[in-house]
Parts: C-alpha cells; sequence; structure tokens
C-alpha cells in the first residue's frame, strides 16, 4: 500500500514536471510569435504611410548629371539617414546604372537636398520635395529611360524619360 502511494506519487509529480516544461516551452514561442507578428505589423504600417511621387526628372548630357525631383505624398516622415540607404536605378534597353548616396558628388553616386523643409526638422516630410543629383558615368544613349528611387523599407517610384 506504502509502495503504491509512493509509486503514484512519482509518477504525479513527473507528470506535473513534463506538464510545466511543455508548457514553458509553449510560452516562449507563443511570445516570439507574438513579437515577430508585432514587427510585421510595424513595418506594414511603415509601408503604408510612406508614399513618393516623381515629379520631374532632368537629364544633362554635357555633365552626365540626371536630376530627380521627389516629393513625399504620404502621412510618415523619412529621415536623413533613411533616405541616404535608398537606392536610385538608371534603366535604359541598353544599360543598368545602380546608384548609391555619396555626401558630395561623385560619378557613380548621388545626392541629395531637401528643398522645402516646411517645419524645419531636417526629415522630409509629407508634402516636401527634394531633389536628387546623379552623376553617371557617361552618357545615356537617345531614348527612353527609366529613374526609380527605392527607400529603405521598399517603397519606391519610378519615372521614364526622354534623351
Amino acid at each position: 500500500m506504502v509502495g503504491s502511494v509512493l509509486v503514484d506519487s512519482v509518477m504525479l509529480i513527473s507528470t506535473l514536471l513534463i506538464v510545466t516544461a511543455m508548457l514553458g516551452v509553449y510560452t516562449m514561442n507563443f511570445s516570439a510569435m507574438t513579437d515577430a507578428n508585432r514587427l510585421q505589423v510595424e513595418k506594414l504600417r511603415e509601408r503604408l504611410m510612406t508614399e513618393i511621387m516623381i515629379t520631374v526628372v532632368f537629364y544633362n548630357p554635357v555633365n552626365n548629371k540626371v536630376v530627380i525631383y521627389l516629393k513625399n505624398v504620404g502621412s510618415a516622415d523619412v529621415s536623413h539617414g533613411d533616405l541616404t540607404i535608398s537606392d536610385v536605378y538608371i534603366i535604359s534597353q541598353d544599360r543598368y546604372i545602380h546608384l548609391t548616396y555619396s555626401s558630395a558628388p561623385e560619378t557613380g553616386k548621388w545626392t541629395y537636398e531637401l528643398l522645402n523643409d516646411l517645419n524645419r526638422d531636417a526629415k522630409w516630410g509629407p508634402g516636401e520635395t527634394t531633389v536628387i543629383t546623379a552623376l553617371i558615368d557617361r552618357p545615356l544613349s537617345s531614348g527612353s529611360h527609366k529613374v526609380m528611387v527605392v527607400l529603405k523599407n521598399g517603397v519606391s517610384a519610378e519615372e521614364v524619360f526622354s534623351t
């Protein structure tokens, strides 16, 4: 009888330990899934609030300069840091150019200037315009070209222009 109670007690304790361990694993996994979902929602929210539009593209074949006027038509600010890790592409029938940011003008890079910082916060806010100046290594061929600006969160704008 005492042996039976002892065996039953050990079985009960073992079962409780197993259930507790499984509950701990489940709780950790649930917490990780919740954090991952929260991060996805934040990224989606950022993308939904960010929208840009290319308003004008100029090309100067003398100095191989492409000037792109961009308007922030979304409802979120774009910080200097986020803007500088954006990509600029120029795509032609015979050529593909990928340009990255530089704080000073140099070939194969782009710089930007915030034209109208309405609230003077050094961020590219809604309704504000920025000008990207891209220097390419050689003239574009005659014809149609596409310029595309892609922000760090994947939001992009593109425009076709002719030379």
